[in-house]
């Protein structure tokens, strides 16, 4: 880790931890039951020692520098202390346990005591007891010699006054908190949009320019984050780029990382578990592709160690899949460093100086004054103006500064600090460091832990409270976590408001974040209890850390480290969320036995959690879902207060968390926190009022417990799901439930199950009793078998609400009017045998103000649909299925919605201005879709017969000609003579099961054609001659036996990955020597293929598989020698795969993956391919 040349750390303050056993040792002495008298006076004497201890610590702690001895008297009074307070710990464990074990989960204070006074009866307890006092001596001894050395008399120690508690004010918000720059973020934002409505390059080589790089240079802390912050959020930049994505770098340079985030940036859904670097940039330049895109890169940093080449190299590779087809990219980069701008190729470099006068004394008003008046404190203005100008305009150091003296409001406060050396950029940390020193004891706790987390890292306020309860640095008398996370938060406030920490927002959430130079001051003033290994640089970790934060791939250093004192163990993956595939062994802890704080997130576990028995001082424990259960472990760590379990990317189908027996008899246990992508089985978890988690809860007909155990889980978020509503007993078990406080679900699916024998009233009730809290915003409701709607959703209960998925209710008759819901943007309805008609008062009043999509499903009975002039004002997405007694749409529809009908009696006709954005119905024929202007994508579903007559009709728009497979029977298509329109826009054609096909049409017609599918078209002779694909990227041939030659495959200079399976009569391959782009080339049996193209192979090709081919041309490849294997040697970079191995899709992709061949893909817009189309079409998707 960084260090800082500020002299000599002090370290962690351990003032409050004497405190704590101060307060718990008076606690012992002051219960109403009697000790035996020895042991008391031992507590009455530890109480005196830790008093006298507690004067030297506060002494100590306020040195801004120790020298070598007093560090290691520190460092001695310091090991004491601690080995003192798991004593008195382990035997508040005992105490916990016997209570568990006795099941009265009463306070401390009452019945523990009574079992206490059996308990230190025990000459174990009695020894333990005896080696803190004998400890706690040596310390005071220590604690004497301390006090000599730093010239300090006993006689004049008194108990140091606490410093005043800071004024907690809210921070301001983030366009209050900037001041000036205006005119620097004009000049940036004006350069960023030059050209950005420019054309999209045609020429190779405009398409291989790199990306327009533009740099802002300037020291630490003078405002360059803050700078890209207000560019990137400003509306005109916005409003001129599709895509935006904010990237803090730091000093690490990891390019996985780095491509990950901005991926994860763009699509927060994509999951990139298992992704190598090829297919991650693969994957970035699909993104990208045709957008115009800017990509800020905070914090750059030059790797001095590897030299300028070499930096070089690593950011044109990062930067290789936004060079190709591109239609706009920007990069904005802050650093330090000029040598960054030259590494990158930077188009402008903008050296960012210091804040004017102005706007340096503005900013320091605002901090330093807050809402009072300068002029009203005339003195303290004259000040402040000279301790500004010493600043150079750093706004760190402003901002610092003036949060200090905001909360110290004097002369002599004021004129100390102007008296400080703030001469130069150098001293800033001198500036930091005595802001650190002025912060009370709890915060200057909570800062320095934050050390351990690597610059850059994004603070989630939530986890971050957790660990500062789990090491007890948060007191509160109430000690419940409501309460513990409370103040917490308002400490995390003052340290915002102080900047310690900083708000940056983009993409609409705000991320907290520690400037660098913040980062540096925790690490320094932990020095010596807290260490960070970095991912990149040999490490040497002390045996008198306590607490350790370790990258994923560095844990082998925990085999070779004495861990006996940690009690903080975080191991982080840079690549979060996604799984390291790092695994730890359970033999690593077997000596920590001290640990309070164990995060497990960033690695896998080999075995089992067991391992865990004996860390019986454990608070806080974080671990990753596996599809094993929790362990029964868990149920024997009396002191956990916390447990938050993160989901597993190698378990992506393991989303149900599964809790131990007897874990809601813990009585120490605060808050358990599930992500929101799992879910807990709620019926098996017992009273938990604490659990914050979605979860699912299935309604037994044998009640153990029925749905009152929901009552009090009000932490309950994001999802739940309510299943077997039939075996609920009646309303009054529903009303228990309290659904209504349930404020953090945001999603609830109720659910009945088949076949059921209950009667339709009750059912009512039931759901009536249901009722959700108003901020619900999706709503499932399966199997209902009622036929009245509940109350509560006929009204604008649920004003929140945005989707409502109905199914399976079967008895339901008449919808309520929710058309009224203002906020709804989906509506699908499933499966509703009783409902006849669909009338006016469905729509309400409102007409569905917000509705975007809407789904009709199975509805046998739906004859007539009524219309309203006011409805559906932005409804963009229609879809109409199995609805046979539905002859007529309403028009009710607002061109241009997108309409997709399926086997339907619709006329697909009707709604000719509409944008039908498929037609799949029975025995359709294209005549009957003339009048559809805006046909894109033509599928095909259950159809025997298609007939490609006044196919020119649709030339216009149609993009898509999806896989034809009929499920019974192959279909009759005719290709007839006078087809000769031109498919201007259509992408992607696939052909299967086309027996009856023996030539094709002209691919001159398809002039956009990229990829192309033939398969299972045993009577397919030939290509056409006269085609010219110049767009093709992808060509599979597959199952087409008497084809004989592909030699009128010519010109295919963007073609990347030709593939011919199973074609018994191929004698010929085309000629590749205009073949500019290909990588790669797969040819699995085929028989009579004797020989390679005549002008030999590409030099771009990086993959070639021959299996199953004539035994002439696989005997030359065998051997190495001949015509055929000459025409491959002569390639730079080919991998060759034999038919050694034998062929599957799997194994080729494997080894195009394992060997980082880059496959270029192009993006397609198939709807709904069948699972034989998806299959047959993996490799070329």
């Amino acid at each position: 880790m960084a260090t800082i040349p500020l002299g000599t750390g002090v370290g962690w303050v351990v003032s409050p931890v004497i405190k704590l056993m101060f307060e718990k040792v008076q606690s012992y002495i002051s219960t109403q039951y009697k000790w035996q008298s020895n042991l008391e006076d031992d507590l009455k004497k530890l109480e005196t020692i830790l008093t006298e201890i507690l004067l030297v610590v506060g002494t100590a702690e306020r040195q801004s520098t120790l020298d070598f001895n007093q560090q290691a008297l520190l460092c001695q009074l310091k090991d004491a202390v601690y080995d003192a307070e798991d004593i008195l710990d382990e035997f508040d464990y005992v105490l916990l346990k016997a209570n568990a074990e006795k099941g009265k989960l009463r306070s401390f204070s009452s019945s523990s005591i009574s079992i206490a006074k059996r308990l230190v009866c025990h000459d174990k307890f009695r020894s333990k007891l005896g080696n803190v006092l004998k400890s706690l001596s040596r310390v005071k001894e220590c604690a004497e010699m301390l006090v000599r050395v730093m010239g300090v008399q006993n006689s004049s120690l008194r108990m140091l006054p606490e410093p005043p508690q800071w004024r907690i004010t809210s921070s301001f918000s983030l366009d209050e908190f900037v001041v000036g720059r205006q005119k620097e973020q004009d000049e940036l934002v004006n350069q960023l949009l030059e050209q950005v409505d420019r054309p999209q390059p045609r020429s190779k080589r405009e398409r291989s320019a790199s990306p327009e790089v533009i740099t802002i240079v300037g020291s630490g802390g003078i405002g360059k984050t803050t700078l890209a912050q207000l560019i990137y959020n400003d509306k005109r930049i916005e409003d001129n780029f599709d895509m935006r994505t904010w990237i803090c770098v730091s000093h690490v340079f990891d390019k996985v990382r780095i491509t990950k985030e901005i991926l994860t940036s763009i699509d927060k859904r994509i999951d990139l578990t298992n992704f190598n670097f090829s297919m991650l940039q693969e994957e970035l330049k699909k993104k990208v592709t045709t957008k115009k895109f800017l990509l800020v890169l905070d914090d750059v940093w030059y790797d001095e160690k590897v030299g300028g080449a070499i930096n070089a190299d690593r950011w044109r590779e990062l930067f290789a899949p936004l060079w190709h087809g591109v239609k706009v990219i920007k990069i904005l980069v802050t650093t330090r460093m000029d040598i960054v701008a030259n590494t990158l190729g930077c188009v402008t470099s903008f050296s960012l100086s210091g804040l004017g006068g102005e706007d340096s004394w503005e900013l320091f008003r605002r901090c330093a004054f807050n809402t009072r008046d300068p002029n009203e404190h005339l003195e303290l203005k004259s000040i402040g103006g000279r301790i500004v100008q010493r600043l150079n305009g750093s706004a760190l150091a402003i901002k610092t500064v003036g949060g200090h003296l905001s909360s110290n409001f004097n002369n002599k406060e004021w004129n100390q600090v102007l008296k400080s050396d703030l001469s130069n950029e150098k001293d800033i940390m001198t500036i930091l460091r005595l802001s650190y020193e002025c912060l009370p004891e709890h915060l200057q706790q909570c800062f320095s832990f934050c050390g351990l987390f690597p610059k850059g890292y994004y603070f989630e306020p939530d986890m971050l409270v957790n660990m500062w309860i789990a090491h007890e640095f948060i007191r509160d008398h109430r000690h419940t976590y409501r309460s513990l996370s409370s103040t917490g938060k308002s400490y995390f406030d003052e340290l915002l408001s102080r900047s310690f920490f900083q708000a940056l927002l983009y993409g609409g959430t705000v991320h907290y974040v520690m400037h660098d130079l913040m980062n540096d001051l925790a690490v320094h003033v932990s020095n010596g209890e807290s260490y960070r290994v970095e991912a990149d640089e040999p490490e040497d970790i002390l045996p008198e850390v306590r607490h350790l934060s370790i990258p994923a791939e560095r844990i082998d250093l925990l085999r070779v480290c004495k861990l006996q004192r940690l009690r903080t163990l975080i191991i982080w993956n840079k690549d979060s969320p996604f799984c390291s595939g790092i695994c730890l062994e359970a033999d690593v802890f077997k000596e920590c036995k001290s640990m309070r704080l164990l995060d497990l997130s960033g690695c896998c576990l080999k075995s089992s959690l067991d391992f865990i028995n004996h860390m019986i001082h454990l608070r806080c424990l974080t671990l990753r879902n596996t599809n094993q259960p929790l362990p029964d472990s868990l149920c024997g760590l009396h002191h956990l207060q916390m447990l938050s379990v993160q989901p597993h990317s190698c378990f992506t189908n393991t989303r149900l968390v599964i809790f131990p027996k007897n874990l809601d008899k813990m009585s120490s246990i605060l808050h358990i926190d599930i992500h929101r992508d799992l879910l807990v089985d709620l019926a098996s978890v017992g009273h938990m009022p604490y659990l914050r988690a979605g979860g699912e809860f299935c309604v037994e007909k044998t009640k153990v417990q029925g749905l009152e155990v929901l009552k009090d889980m009000d932490e309950l978020q994001e999802f739940l799901i309510i299943k077997s509503l039939e075996n609920v007993s009646n309303k009054n078990e529903a009303t228990n439930a309290q659904l209504v406080n349930k404020s953090q679900i945001s999603r609830l699916k109720l659910q009945w199950g088949p076949n059921i024998d209950s009667k339709s009233d009750e059912e009512s009730d039931v759901l009536n009793a249901l009722r959700p809290h108003p901020g619900l915003e999706e709503l499932t409701l399966g199997g209902y078998p009622g036929c009245k709607s509940p109350s509560w959703l006929d009204s604008k209960w649920l004003s929140r609400l945005k989707h409502i998925n109905i199914y399976d209710c079967t008895c339901w008759k008449l919808l309520p009017p929710l058309g009224d819901l203002p906020c709804l943007r989906e509506l699908h309805i499933d499966t509703m045998n009783a409902l006849e008609c669909i009338g006016t008062s469905f729509y309400g009043d409102a007409g569905f103000p917000s509705l975007i999509t809407l789904g009709l499903t199975e509805l046998p009975e739906l004859e007539d649909w009524s219309s309203v002039d006011y409805a559906f004002p932005v409804l963009h997405d229609v879809f109409i299925s199995r609805c046979p007694k539905l002859n007529e749409l309403p028009a009710v529809f607002p061109p241009p919605v997108k309409m997709k009908v399926l086997s339907s009696t619709i006329v697909c006709t009707q709604h000719t201005d509409h944008h039908l954005d498929t037609c799949i119905s029975q025995n359709v024929s294209l005549t009957s879709l003339v009048g559809i202007f805006h046909l894109c994508h033509l599928d095909s579903e259950d159809i025997a017969d298609i007939s490609f007559d006044r196919a020119d009709m649709l030339n216009d728009g149609l993009r898509d000609l999806s896989p034809i497979l009929p499920s019974h029977g192959g279909p009759f298509i005719d290709w007839c003579s006078d087809f000769h329109c031109t498919f201007v826009r259509l992408n992607e054609m696939e052909m299967v099961s086309c027996p009856n096909v023996t030539s094709l049409v002209d691919f001159g017609l398809f002039p956009a054609l990229r990829n192309l599918i033939i398969m299972d078209c045993p009577n397919l002779k030939e290509l056409p001659e006269n085609g010219n694909l110049t767009a093709l990227s992808k060509v599979l041939i597959e199952d087409c036996n008497k084809l004989v030659s592909l030699g009128s495959l010519k010109n295919l200079s963007f073609l990347t990955k030709l593939e011919i399976r199973n074609c018994l009569k191929l004698v010929a391959l085309p000629e590749m020597v205009n073949f500019f782009s290909l990588r790669v080339v797969i040819i699995h049996n085929c028989p009579e293929l004797v020989s390679l193209p005549e002008d030999g192979l590409p030099l771009t090709l990086n993959f070639l598989y021959l299996s199953g081919c004539h035994p002439l041309l696989e005997e030359q490849f065998e051997w190495n020698h001949g015509v055929e294997w000459d025409k491959y040697a002569l390639l730079p970079s080919c991998l060759y795969v034999d038919k050694s191995i034998e062929y599957s899709q799997d194994i080729a992709e494997e080894i195009i993956l394992e060997n980082d061949i880059i496959e270029l893909s192009i993006q397609t817009s198939v709807l709904h391919p069948t699972d034989s189309a998806a299959s047959s079409s993996r490799l070329l998707q």
